[in-house]
């Protein structure tokens, strides 16, 4: 009885709305019946804890039954954060300026905190850094973010539109390295690395590189692509993926070839998301943004829900069409048996 109420709550506290809009979609996609998509989207849902958007973005509508267990849903990817990540310290990584602090010497640029300082500073940080990233503290995917370039008189108009903005946060422009730059050189490319970590163990479940495409961020909501990683090489072994699942073997725009590529310092851009996960124990799994300058890898964002979308595109499982959950539950299970004696 308790469990068929709890079917029913899970329906009823579903957006009905979108999710029939999901089925109208992968009704266009595939022909389908939209009558028992709906009720496959809702079995899959309470079976395996799979959104709506899941179902889509995976097409586990193409996906027999007996693989959909395999993969890292919504609500399994809320189990494994509710595991290792404390709420308490989830701020550290959502306010950008907390993570600047926190991770001073981590991410080695300059930046600025409009709420704590004067225009004064302002200018001459301006001045100092003639290229600048204006952010809200609490901005996700590459929203709210814009780039401006001293002229020598527009320190106020900038200042005054940061502030009507709500773009308190102003980082130094990053100058990313030409071996990344070359993927994409308008956005700062960047490798997202997944750490679990528990009692100062690591492990590394997924590492993908992400570049832009036409625009100045390398977000696939803005556009851009993403290729998985080789863990042991560091060399792509996929194409790219874009939103909704747009392959890409060759970048549009620059022409390169995405399978194949050798990330440049791949060992380096580990360690550091190594020490950062050590750095903040009470968030076990993260997943780490890192550009590389001519300095070396730059720790640029945290994200304590770690995009669980992007492990399972399509385009990286291919014909297996395996999710990447029995690794995880894997790597998870070496880790609950590591005391913090073992080195």
């Amino acid at each position: 009885m308790k469990k068929f109420k709890y079917m029913i709550q899970r329906i009823t506290k579903m957006n009905h709305k979108a999710m029939y809009e999901t089925a109208k979609e992968v009704h266009k996609r595939t022909g389908k019946n939209t009558l028992l998509i709906l009720i496959d989207i809702i079995k899959t849902g309470l079976k395996y804890q799979a959104g709506y958007v899941d179902y889509l973005d995976f097409e586990l509508y193409n996906v027999p039954e007996s693989k959909r267990s395999t993969f890292v849903t919504r609500g399994v990817n809320n189990a494994y954060v509710a595991k290792f990540n404390s709420q308490e310290k989830w701020d550290t990584l959502d306010n950008k300026v907390e993570f600047l602090k926190f991770f001073d010497g981590y991410h080695n640029r300059a930046w600025l905190d409009l709420n704590a300082t004067s225009f004064d500073d302002f200018e001459h940080f301006f001045k100092t850094n003639p290229r600048i990233v204006a952010k809200p503290v609490d901005g996700i995917g590459g929203k709210g973010i814009e780039f401006f370039d001293f002229d020598g008189t527009n320190a106020k108009a900038v200042y005054d539109s940061m502030r009507a903005n709500n773009q308190t946060l102003a980082e130094a422009y990053i100058i990313q390295d030409e071996r990344m730059g070359i993927l994409h050189p308008a956005s700062v490319n960047t490798v997202r690395i997944v750490t679990l970590q528990k009692n100062g163990h690591i492990r590394i479940p997924f590492a993908c590189v992400r570049c832009g495409n036409g625009k100045s961020v390398d977000n696939l909501n803005s556009g851009g692509f993403a290729a998985r990683i080789n863990l042991e090489t560091g060399v792509v072994e996929t194409d790219g993926v874009g939103k909704f699942n747009k392959i890409a073997a060759v970048h549009p725009l620059t022409g390169i070839t995405f399978k194949g590529f050798e990330v440049p310092e791949f060992e380096a851009m580990i360690e550091l998301a190594k020490k950062a996960a050590l750095h903040i124990p009470e968030l076990g799994m993260v997943g780490w943004d890192v550009a590389l300058t001519k300095d070396g890898p730059m720790l640029i964002e945290g994200n304590q829900f770690p995009g669980h979308d992007i492990y399972q595109s399509p385009g990286f499982l291919g014909e297996a069409q395996i999710g990447v959950k029995p690794l995880f539950d894997r790597l998870i299970a070496e880790l609950d048996n590591t005391q913090n004696t073992e080195k």
